[in-house]
């Protein structure tokens, strides 16, 4: 499938922008410019917005980082460290353009001619129409009318849906064809709609806006909205209706009206809603940015009370399937009292999550409660910093095989082979970028060069205009397994451990050389080793399917401080993922990083001896230097430990193709 290279401006923001790039700007603009935590941040751009991996994510809680610009956080007011998601498509950015226009950012494609006028009367396929029947979704629909109108859906004004609407309301007909939308949906479409429009005619916005006056928007908006209210019989339609309170923008010119209208839209879905995991989550509407309402709340909060039954119900209205804690003290305090009532109730794992947000909410009294042997999670972070390679294995894509090969041959001497024609590529996007982009340009025949490869051209052009850093180069020209990363830890790196966010020293920071010793050689075979034969057993049954370890262990290496080294041969999945070792052209990329490796882990009565070390079999092979290999992987306990990282520099990037070492087949198979 051929990449979207489609580019886009934001009015008031300089400079043109890809589509992830595009996020990150506006999230980060936004940011800046209002007073954001995390939970705010999180009403604003909901994750769901970009599909499973979240707008952004919380730096920590990163578990593959190619899917995240890593290295660009950016700090909220309440010290949350966040990155935002690298992975947009023409399927999940029309969301977030939808948003973004909501929230007030005007944004265009560059070179884009998007469709003004609406015809008459809309031809659709026999295949179109019976999409739109079936259409449970607005956003359905707006597929089928991208097609007809030629763009990306994505690309469709508020102004070209707008006349489709009274209809839909009145009708549940979309251009006459029978829809089976349901009220809920319909509403959150005007929503959307009318409040893009009452912001784009409020800022007098040129493009989209039409002919009415924000005023005239909010009228018609309000109306379409009392007309569904006369037919809304459900939770779900009430609880949309009253979602037009939560924009900046909202119906109905008199700002009493609306609040009565929301008011009475929520009250109703309140009195309907009969499902406690509905009325825990939707009552965080109760309490946002432009609607606060704490008489609702409360009554929600009651409502919730008088259907709970079970341990689940009422620990769910301490904290909702989102972590959140949304309703009063006082009705906190009764299903609290129910929630240790009914405890025996609780399934595997049930307590134990309770009591680690109630942790976080300092409810020590409830939760000794629910556990008298309770002792406190301790939040440990394990840091290993210093110089620390990681190696990064890809192949060259299929489709820029031919476009390389063919381009070496109008090369000169300083780049004829490939791995000498990637080498000079990827300096294109390092540190002098523009001087090596000029360098590599003197080394081409360019006249031959834009007969002949055009899409080397086309690929020059965009690492300029994109200013394109390393890894989005990898993302373009390289096909590679899931997460093709891994890390040499070293002997010569230096590792500290601390708890309560660094508030306290477990570990003073030491030479991993000096916190290791002199390792001794454990035979598991032995009885006297049954201990940690079992702790080692229980490690890889846990982590087979993610690493496949070749056989039983039967050696291990105990460190002074009773950590263990396993030096197995293993296959990760990430590293398998979708037959690559059987790729040709392969690629190893090192970074030579000054970074700090950050391993939160979260247990009680932490022990050193539960921290596990993991290296590849042939990973001294691999990896020639003066430093002893320690780990490629860590684990505590069972579980697998992926870190965050803070890169500090770079101390060189080492680009080898179809090394002489073998590359990922030579780390994994020897």
């Amino acid at each position: 499938m051929a990449k979207d290279y489609t580019k886009y401006t934001i009015e008031g923001i300089e400079g043109e922008f890809n589509k992830a790039r595009l996020v990150q700007v506006i999230v980060f603009h936004y940011i800046k410019n209002n007073t954001m935590l995390w939970d705010t941040l999180l009403a604003t751009f909901p994750l769901e917005i970009q599909g499973k991996k979240g707008v952004f994510s919380k730096k920590a809680d990163v578990e593959k980082e190619r899917d995240f610009y890593i290295d660009a956080p950016l700090t909220l007011q309440d010290g949350t460290e966040i990155v935002t998601c690298r992975q947009w498509g023409k399927h999940n950015i029309v969301n977030f353009i939808e948003r973004a226009s909501a929230l007030g950012y005007k944004i265009c494609v560059v070179g884009g001619e998007a469709k003004t006028e609406k015809e008459n009367s809309l031809k659709f396929t026999t295949e179109q129409i019976d999409k739109i029947n079936k259409a449970t979704w607005f956003y359905d629909i707006e597929q089928v009318l991208g097609e007809i109108l030629g763009v990306e859906t994505y690309q469709i004004l508020s102004l070209d849906k707008e006349p489709y609407l009274e209809e839909l309301v009145d009708n549940k007909t979309f251009d006459e064809i029978e829809t089976v939308l349901p009220y809920d949906e319909i509403a959150r479409t005007l929503n959307k709609i009318y409040g893009n429009l009452t912001y784009l005619s409020y800022n007098d916005e040129r493009e989209g806006k039409g002919d009415k006056t924000t005023e005239e928007y909010m009228t018609i908006w309000g109306d379409l909205l009392k007309r569904i209210e006369a037919k809304a019989t459900t939770d779900n339609d009430y609880w949309a209706l009253g979602e037009s309170s939560l924009e900046r923008f909202t119906p109905f010119e008199d700002k009493n009206e609306m609040m009565a209208f929301a008011h009475s839209a929520y009250e109703k879905a309140i009195e309907l809603d009969t499902e406690v995991s509905s009325l825990t989550v939707m009552a965080n509407r109760l309490s946002s940015e432009y609607y606060n309402n704490d008489e609702l709340l409360e009554k929600a909060g009651k409502k919730a009370l008088s259907l709970a039954e079970t341990y689940r119900d009422y620990a769910s209205i301490c904290y909702n399937d989102n972590d959140e804690r949304v309703f009063s003290q006082k009705v906190f305090d009764q299903a609290i009292d129910k929630v240790v009532e009914l405890k025996d109730q609780a399934e595997d794992g049930d307590i134990d999550n309770l009591i680690f947000l109630l942790e976080d909410d300092e409810e020590i009294d409830n939760i000794k409660k629910l556990d008298p042997n309770w002792v406190p999670t301790e939040r440990l972070q394990i840091k290993i910093s210093g110089r620390i390679p990681e190696y990064y294995f890809a192949s060259v894509s299929e489709e820029y095989i031919e476009v390389f090969e063919k381009a070496i041959e109008h090369a000169n001497e300083n780049m004829d082979t490939m791995e000498t024609f990637l080498q000079a590529l990827l300096k294109t996007t390092l540190e002098n970028k523009e001087e090596d982009m000029e360098i590599f340009k003197v080394d081409l025949d360019m006249e031959a060069i834009k007969k002949d490869c055009p899409k080397l051209v086309e690929l020059l052009d965009k690492i300029k205009e994109d200013d394109m850093d390393h890894y989005e180069l990898y993302d373009e020209i390289f096909d590679t397994p899931y997460d093709p990363r891994v890390i040499f830890i070293e002997n010569d790196a230096r590792i500290s451990i601390t708890k309560n966010w660094g508030e306290d020293e477990v570990l003073a920071e030491q030479k991993l050389s000096d916190f290791l010793g002199e390792e001794k050689e454990i035979d598991l075979t032995e009885a006297e080793n049954e201990a940690i034969k079992n702790q080692v057993t229980e490690l890889c049954e846990e982590q087979k399917d993610e690493f496949v370890f070749d056989g039983e262990v039967e050696m291990v290496w105990q460190s002074v401080n009773k950590t263990l080294t396993i030096n197995n041969w293993i296959k990760p999945d990430d590293l398998t993922y979708d037959g690559f070792l059987e790729k040709e052209h392969d690629v190893v990329i090192i970074h030579d990083d000054i970074v700090d490796y950050t391993f939160d882990i979260t247990t009680k009565n932490f022990d050193l001896s539960k921290i596990t070390f993991l290296q590849f079999a042939s990973a001294g092979e691999i990896r020639e230097s003066a430093a002893e290999l320690v780990a490629n992987y860590l684990f505590y306990g069972k579980k697998h430990i992926s870190p965050d990282k803070d890169r500090h520099r770079d101390k060189g990037i080492e680009l080898e193709y179809q090394s002489r070492y073998g590359g990922l087949s030579a780390l994994l198979e020897g």
